[in-house]
């Protein structure tokens, strides 16, 4: 069960694979992501789009690391089924 890999959905990366000695189902829900694919969007969508996110930003790749090594930590060893959104605060919304 814990091992078994589970597809990505709406930008999410699963743990469970990583955390095969545990039964968990913890997600690291990351939106509002700058990526390349920012860049090749017109530019009102970009600032329509930040309109909406709170923190005023995109967020950027190594904003996402901390809680990845949080969640496979041991720090993380009994939480299971929750997921973190790391969106700048856009799901508060």
């Amino acid at each position: 069960m814990g091992a078994e890999r589970h597809p990505r959905q709406r930008g999410g990366t699963d743990l469970r694979a990583h955390r095969a000695d545990r039964i968990d189902a913890d997600r690291i829900d990351a939106d509002r992501i700058d990526t390349d694919r920012i860049d090749t969007e017109p530019p009102e969508w970009a600032d329509e789009l930040l309109s909406r996110i709170p923190s005023g930003r995109f967020g950027e790749p190594d904003d996402i690391v901390g809680a990845v090594v949080f969640l496979l930590s041991d720090a993380a060893a009994l939480i299971t089924g929750h997921t973190i959104a790391i969106d700048g605060g856009y799901t508060i919304r």
